[in-house]
C-alpha cells in the first residue's frame, strides 16, 4: 500500500504544528488582552473627565461638595492663573507649579491605581454627566467638610481618581477568560492528537492483520507449488528418454526455470520465517576462510582487523547475507574485483562489500531493501530484503553508500560479542 506525503507525517510533527497553532492563539489573545486593557483605560479616563466637569460645575454654582457622592475621588482643586489654590479637597496640592507649561489640552497621568487630570478651564469640551442633577440637589456639607471659596478667577482644575477597582475587575475578567481559552485549546489539541494516534494505531493494526493474512497465503503457496514442480521434473526426466537429441536443449531450459522457481519458493518461505534460526558464537575468521575458498581469486578480501572476533548469529544466515552481497557485486561488474572488508567500530563488526560497477541510481536507493524490488532483468527482489531481515534479527543492519570513483559499498553491521577466539 503506497502512502502519500501527508500520511508519512510523524505524530511529533503534527503535535508541533498543533502546539504552534496554540502559541499563535495565545499571542492573539495577549494582543486582544492589551487592546481590551487600553479600551478599559480609555473608559476610565472618560469617566474621570465626566466627574471633573461635574465638580467644576459644582464649584461655579457655589454648591457644597459632598465626598460621599464621589467615593472614587481622592482629591479635587481649583486654581488661579498663577496656580494659587481657590478650592482644595483631599489630596489636591496647595498650588500648581509651572502652570505656563500646562498645554491647552491639559495633562493626564496614571501612577499605580491613581489617575490625575489637570485641565485649563474652557480648554476641554464641557461634559455634563447624568449625575450632575443629583449633585445639585445634594445636601450642603457640614462643618469640616465645607471648604471656603477663595476669591479669584479659576483657571485650572485638578482631580485625582482611584481607578484600581475599574481596571482590576476588567483585568481579572480577561485573565480568567484567557485561562479558560488556553485550557480549552489544550484539551482540544490533546483530543485531536489522541484521535490521530488512535487512528494511526488502528490503521497499523489493520495493515498488520492484512500482512499476516498475506504471509500465510504466500507461505501456503510456496509450499503447495513444490508438488507441481516435482511433477514437472519427473516429466522432464521421462521426456529426456523419448525426445530427439536436438530437442534436449528445450528440456534443459524447462529444468533450469523449474529449479529457479523452486529456489524462489524456498527464499519466499525463508523470508516469511520469523525465527532467529540457530544462532551461536561464530568466529569471523572461519567465515572469511569459507568465502575465500568459495570465490577464490575472483574476490579480494581486505581484512583490516576483527578477523579473530566473535559474533552471535546463525552461521548459515551470515554466509547467506555475505553471499548475497558478493553475488550482487559480481552482477554489478566493473573493472576491479569486488572487495570484502572487515573491521570493528564501537563494539560493532562491519563487513563491507564494494564493487566498481555503475552504482545504484539515487531514485532507487531508498527501495533497495524492499521485498520484490529489483533493477536486474532476471532478479527476484528477495535477496537484499532477506539479507536485511536476517541482519535485523541478529541486532544489526545493512546500509548502502556510493563508492568514491564509482560503484557501490554495502555495509553489514553486527554487534560484536566481545573477546576473540
Amino acid at each position: 500500500m503506497r502512502t502519500t506525503s501527508a500520511d508519512r507525517r510523524s505524530p511529533g510533527a503534527f503535535f508541533l504544528l498543533s502546539l504552534s497553532a496554540a502559541v499563535l492563539g495565545l499571542l492573539f489573545f495577549a494582543l486582544f488582552f492589551r487592546i481590551e486593557t487600553i479600551r478599559q483605560r480609555s473608559q476610565v479616563e472618560y469617566r474621570a473627565l465626566q466627574i471633573q466637569s461635574a465638580l467644576v460645575d459644582v464649584y461655579h454654582t457655589g454648591m457644597a461638595f459632598n465626598p460621599d457622592e464621589w467615593p472614587e475621588v481622592s482629591g479635587f482643586g481649583m486654581y488661579s492663573v498663577h496656580g494659587e489654590s481657590l478650592f482644595r479637597y483631599g489630596s489636591a496640592p496647595d498650588s500648581l507649579d509651572r502652570t505656563a507649561d500646562i498645554p491647552l489640552s491639559g495633562t493626564q497621568k496614571i501612577e499605580g491605581s491613581a489617575m490625575t487630570i489637570v485641565r485649563r478651564m474652557g480648554s476641554a469640551p464641557g461634559v455634563r454627566p447624568m449625575m450632575q442633577g443629583r449633585m445639585r440637589n445634594a445636601p450642603m456639607m457640614q462643618g469640616r467638610q465645607n471648604m471656603p471659596l477663595m476669591s479669584g478667577l479659576p483657571q485650572y482644575s485638578w482631580i485625582e481618581i482611584n481607578i484600581s477597582g475599574s481596571l482590576s475587575q476588567s483585568r481579572w475578567a480577561l485573565f480568567f477568560l484567557a485561562l479558560f481559552v488556553s485550557v480549552f485549546a489544550l484539551i482540544v489539541l490533546l483530543a485531536v492528537y489522541n484521535a490521530r494516534k488512535l487512528s494511526e494505531y488502528r490503521e497499523r493494526e489493520r495493515t498488520s492483520f492484512h500482512l499476516v493474512q498475506l504471509g500465510e497465503a504466500a507461505r501456503t503457496l510456496a509450499h503447495e507449488i513444490k508438488n507441481p514442480l516435482g511433477v514437472i521434473r519427473l516429466q522432464c526426466a521421462t521426456l529426456r528418454r523419448t525426445v530427439p537429441e536436438d530437442r534436449l536443449r528445450n528440456i534443459d531450459v524447462i529444468e533450469e526455470e523449474t529449479a529457479r522457481l523452486a529456489s524462489l519458493s524456498d527464499r519466499i518461505r525463508e523470508f516469511l520465517d520469523n525465527s532467529d534460526g540457530t544462532p551461536e558464537l561464530v568466529h569471523t575468521g572461519a567465515i572469511l576462510n569459507r568465502l575465500r575458498e568459495r570465490y577464490g581469486d575472483r574476490l579480494s578480501v581486505a581484512e583490516s582487523c576483527g578477523g579473530n572476533s566473535l559474533v552471535y548469529i546463525d552461521p548459515d544466515r551470515l554466509m547467506q547475507i555475505l553471499d548475497n552481497l558478493v553475488s550482487n557485486a559480481f552482477d554489478a561488474g566493473g573493472s576491479e574485483l569486488p572487495v570484502l572488508g572487515l573491521e570493528t567500530s564501537r563494539s560493532m563488526l562491519l563487513f563491507t562489500v564494494s564493487d566498481s560497477g555503475p552504482g545504484v541510481a539515487p531514485e532507487h536507493r531508498s527501495r533497495l531493501f524492499e521485498l520484490f524490488f529489483t533493477t536486474k532483468t532476471k532478479g527476484s527482489g528477495i535477496g537484499l530484503a532477506l539479507a536485511a531481515k536476517y541482519a535485523k534479527q541478529a541486532g544489526g543492519a545493512i546500509a548502502y553508500a556510493p563508492r568514491t570513483g564509482g560503484g557501490s559499498i554495502f555495509t553489514l553491521s553486527l554487534p560484536a560479542s566481545g573477546g576473540t577466539k
